[in-house]
């Protein structure tokens, strides 16, 4: 993979919107990065020579929602939009979980967010207003018209997976689609090819997780209720006493992981998105790999 060899502090957000600056990576066959963080911690962009495309903001449940309800500009999920957005896009995730219209329009023109990625989340509440991603993506094109909107496809569900359900997420508004984290390349590949057959043909951008630790397989494998090849955990398994012996095979997969689906996927492979769950060590690693940092 190459980067654009361009200077430091170069790759800037602009006036473009965010699916305008992707279709012209993709036709430009420049390959791009993005990653997802969480409010709390401070992401030093300014130290990476090639900045992501854009970063996502993760908004954890209804945890952000009671902060925004409590004082606007103390959400922990909009402050790191603030403080970010000058330097690279930046998608902010929004949950319909416990969202009523009148936090969504506050939110939106509050936070000046001009893109989303929309999810139905893990929870729900038999009183919440929005029930499904897609009435939450026709509620944000009505208040912010020009926003990017993303959704999530999830590799893992494979044949199980709902292809109405998320053709209704992009005839609502939505541009692009970010892939669930998944171990196995082979999933993410026949799930972008099974798109295709199903008529979608919208950006579709792998993602992966690069683990540090054993322990931090098991957290994701809770959080995002994800799958992974028993024989694959014995791997980690085996090294989790030894730190460097872990990192070392954790970087291996994720070269074999990337290698396998650009083989793949050839020209439909473009970019991909780090899940860093906050962990930039291994993140900066990778991307030190592919010419990134």
């Amino acid at each position: 993979m190459s980067a654009e060899n361009s200077s430091k502090g170069k790759e800037t957000p602009n006036e473009k919107r965010l699916i305008d600056l992707i279709h012209e990576r993709i036709t430009s066959r420049r390959d791009f990065y993005s990653m997802e963080v969480s409010p709390g911690e401070i992401v030093e962009l300014t130290s990476l020579k090639h900045l992501p495309l854009f970063i996502s903001v993760t908004w954890i449940e209804d945890t952000n929602l009671q902060a925004f309800r409590k004082d606007p500009y103390a959400c922990p999920a909009l402050e790191m939009v603030r403080t970010h957005r000058d330097q690279v896009s930046v998608l902010s995730h929004l949950s319909c979980f416990n969202m009523t219209s009148g936090d969504l329009e506050g939110i939106i023109r509050m936070g000046e967010i001009q893109n989303v990625l929309a999810v139905k989340g893990n929870l729900s509440s038999a009183t919440q207003e929005f029930t499904q991603a897609a009435d939450l993506i026709r509620s944000i094109k009505k208040l912010q018209p020009n926003a990017t909107i993303a959704v999530t496809g999830y590799p893992s569900y494979g044949e199980k997976h709902n292809w109405h359900v998320l053709k209704t997420k992009l005839d609502a508004g939505a541009d692009m689609i970010i892939l669930q984290m998944d171990f196995n390349a082979e999933n993410i590949v026949s799930f972008i090819k099974s798109c295709h057959e199903n008529g979608i043909h919208c950006p579709i951008i792998p993602g992966f997780f690069i683990p540090r630790s054993f322990d931090s397989i098991k957290k994701v494998l809770r959080l995002y209720k994800i799958q992974i090849d028993n024989s694959l955990l014995a791997e980690y398994e085996k090294y989790q006493e030894d730190q460097e012996s872990f990192e070392q095979f954790a970087l291996t997969e994720a070269d074999r992981w990337l290698t396998k689906i650009k083989e793949h996927l050839k020209e439909d492979f473009y970019g991909f998105h780090i899940f860093t769950m906050n962990n930039f060590v291994m993140t900066r690693r990778i991307l030190e790999k592919y010419n990134f940092l």
